[in-house]
C-alpha cells in the first residue's frame, strides 16, 4: 500500500515539474492543471496573475477542474468518428480562453486557462509536443 502512495506523489510532483514548464513558455498562460480522463488532477501551476486576480474566486470551480475537462474531452471526442482526433478544444469566454489539450495516450490532458488575447493555435502547437505520454 506504501509502495502505490508513493508512486502516486511522484507522479504529482512529474506533473506539477511538467505544468510549470508549460506555464513558463508563455506569459499569457494564467494557469493549468494536468488530468487524466477520470477528472484526477495529476499536477497544476498557477502565474502570479492568476493568483491575484482569480485564486480565491475560481476556488470551487478549480475543485472541479478535473471533472469538467474529462467531461468536456469526452463530449468533443464522439464527433472524431468522423473528422478525426481532437487537436484541442478551446473555450472563449469574455476575459479568458480555456484550451484543453490531450496527451498522446488521449488518457491524459492539460487545461490551460490564458489571457484573452492568447494565441491558441501557437499555444497549442508549442505545447502538444510536451504532452508525450508518461
Amino acid at each position: 500500500m506504501a509502495v502505490k502512495k508513493e508512486k502516486s506523489r511522484n507522479g504529482d510532483v512529474q506533473f506539477d515539474v511538467l505544468g510549470k514548464k508549460i506555464l513558463g513558455l508563455d506569459k499569457s498562460i494564467l494557469s493549468l492543471t494536468i488530468n487524466d480522463d477520470k477528472g484526477e488532477v495529476l499536477g497544476k501551476a498557477f502565474s502570479p496573475e492568476y493568483e491575484k486576480k482569480y485564486h480565491d474566486s475560481a476556488k470551487d470551480l478549480r475543485s472541479r477542474a478535473g471533472l469538467f475537462s474529462a467531461l468536456i474531452f469526452g463530449i468533443a471526442a464522439e464527433p472524431e468518428k468522423v473528422f478525426g482526433e481532437t487537436k484541442a478544444i478551446v473555450r472563449i469566454y469574455s476575459d479568458v480562453k480555456l484550451i484543453l489539450i490531450p496527451f498522446s495516450n488521449r488518457k491524459l490532458m492539460a487545461t490551460l486557462l490564458t489571457k484573452g488575447q492568447a494565441n491558441t493555435d501557437r499555444l497549442i502547437e508549442d505545447i502538444s509536443p510536451l504532452l508525450r505520454s508518461p
